[in-house]
């Protein structure tokens, strides 16, 4: 028969509850953790900027040139008028292109209103920023008229002490009468003033009389109309000189 195992060797220690253990072979490094990473690119679009200008005056016989500016991620704009009732015209065809429209003339109701509100949108850049406006005022003086259409009477007998104009209309404006003769007006600023004809005047057979209206803001022309003024040689007669006859 085989022979028996060997027996087990002896514990290391024999103190009771003490187990000693030895582990053979393996040796423990500590090692450098590299991190994980991501890095995230955050683009900060420039915000679109725009500037319709300062608020404006004009005459309304002229037209309104149009200014403003627009930026950062701005690349377009678009002229509106948003005033109640507008009815002016952009020289583009009334498209309005920022950059290509150059001037508005006021309408009818522009006029009438007095004023008329342009505004400027630029377009809608990609991302998150969004289109911004601006606007401007554009103030509109009345221009100044005169008329002498309603006179009916432009006529005087050469003897006849003055004339009296009626019928004359202005507006808008400061009133200045002049004359191409040598008389003098009582009130020269008066719309419906007399005149008082000089003598060169009297020996003449008509005399000009100028009606001068001068506007305000930007209305630099005066408005002018000219009345001319007749003047009738007077009727003359003479029986001669007195004389002496017998009865018979």
């Amino acid at each position: 028969p085989p022979p028996p195992p060997p027996p087990p060797p002896p514990p290391l220690h024999a103190e009771p509850g003490i187990r000693d253990t030895s582990v053979t072979g393996v040796q423990t490094c500590a090692l450098p953790i590299s991190p994980a990473t991501a890095i995230l690119t955050l683009n900060i679009t420039p915000a679109a900027t725009v500037d319709a200008g300062p608020d404006s005056e004009i005459c309304e016989v002229d037209s309104y040139t149009l200014g403003g500016s627009i930026g950062g991620s701005a690349g377009s704009a678009t002229w509106t008028a948003v005033s109640a009732g507008a009815d002016g015209t952009f020289d583009d065809g009334n498209a309005g292109v920022f950059g290509t429209a150059t001037s508005y003339t006021p309408g009818a109701t522009d006029i009438a209103n007095g004023f008329v509100t342009l505004r400027l949108t630029t377009d809608d850049p990609a991302g998150d920023c969004g289109p911004v406006q601006d606007e401007v005022t554009i103030t509109i003086t009345a221009a100044p008229t005169a008329s002498i259409a309603g006179v009916t009477d432009t006529e005087i007998c050469s003897d006849g002490a003055n004339y009296v104009i009626a019928g004359a209309s202005s507006s808008n404006g400061s009133v200045l009468w002049s004359t191409a003769g040598d008389g003098s007006f009582i009130d020269n600023t008066l719309t419906n003033p007399t005149y008082v004809p000089g003598t060169t005047d009297r020996g003449s057979a008509s005399v000009a009389l100028t009606m001068t209206v001068t506007g305000t803001g930007s209305c630099i022309t005066p408005a002018t109309a000219i009345l001319t003024l007749n003047i009738t040689p007077a009727a003359t007669v003479d029986a001669g000189t007195d004389s002496e006859i017998c009865e018979v």
